[in-house]
């Protein structure tokens, strides 16, 4: 069946992202990210592919190990080469530490909508769609766990942890080479959202950002813009060290990040269709011309 970028409506992930907001905070090690990943777990179980393990801890320096589960789905995971990897977190920050009142920087209650809301939700209906439509695409998806669980006095090392440990892993079994490109999403639901790549996608991997933003331009959609100036580090930044073509989609000026005021009220089902066509359509591409 012939797959195009609007198959993607958008109406589902709306739907995932108003039951992910409804577990409430969902930082690595609390009871919304234990519901978060069975919630996952369970629309997962109703595609056409393999839901796979990938937990393990992650000890940083001065702070107790870190406990980690990622959530990972693989289609046509008999194809070993050349497969696309897609990949969000879906923990929120444990402290709304960028709130303008310093005496909220250690309560918490960051909800995370867009945050690890809004990239999970996505993932969720492509996942379906394409079980419906494409199943046998060499595709991976992961929600990484533990994105950003630590206070900002541990960047970079006790960030990341979540993607970090699965790229480990693949290094240490040997098959990290099976990947031939990766593409994070974070930050993606924003009202009037703009996402964009950034710089170290555009430097690091510059073929494989160039064909992330020929889907774009391909597209035109109100909700993405051209490459942003700035350079951050994400959970795209493991597969890149590890040789890995990687590329990261994000607003990052969504004025609501690392917040309390980080709501549902904040997101738009418009911003969600938008960047879950712009995937559609990279993993179109992906499937004609795989990157290799």
């Amino acid at each position: 069946m012939e797959l195009k970028a609007t198959d993607f409506e958008g109406k589902q992930a709306w739907f995932h992202l108003e039951q992910l907001v409804s577990f409430g905070e969902r930082y690595t090690g609390s009871p919304g990210n234990e519901q978060a990943k069975d919630y996952m777990r369970s629309v997962f179980q109703t595609c056409s592919g393999t839901l796979s393990e990938s937990r393990g801890e992650m000890e940083v320096t001065g702070t107790e190990p870190i406990q980690i589960e990622n959530i990972w789905f693989r289609f046509a995971p008999e194809v070993k080469k050349h497969r696309l990897l897609l990949g969000t977190h879906f923990d929120t920050r444990p402290w709304p530490d960028r709130e303008e009142d310093e005496s909220l920087h250690r309560v918490r209650g960051v909800i995370g909508a867009c945050d690890g809301g809004s990239g999970t939700a996505i993932l969720l209906e492509l996942a379906t769609l394409l079980s419906e439509k494409s199943p046998n695409i060499p595709l991976d998806i992961v929600m990484f766990d533990a994105e950003e669980p630590l206070p900002k006095e541990f960047i970079p090392v006790g960030y990341f942890l979540g993607s970090r440990k699965f790229v480990f892993d693949r290094v240490k079994e040997g098959a990290i080479s099976n990947y031939g490109s990766a593409l994070v999403i974070d930050v993606v639901g924003g009202k009037e959202g703009k996402v964009g790549l950034e710089q170290s996608s555009l430097s690091r991997s510059p073929r494989w950002s160039g064909r992330v933003q020929g889907a774009i331009d391909k597209l035109d959609l109100l909700s993405l813009k051209p490459p942003a100036s700035y350079s951050i580090w994400d959970d795209h930044s493991a597969f890149q060290n590890a040789g890995i073509p990687a590329a990261l989609l994000i607003d990052y000026d969504y004025p609501y990040l690392d917040t309390l005021q980080d709501t549902l009220d904040k997101c738009s089902p418009d911003t969600l269709r938008d960047v879950g066509q712009v995937l559609l359509q990279v993993v179109i591409n992906h499937s004609n011309n795989p990157m290799k």
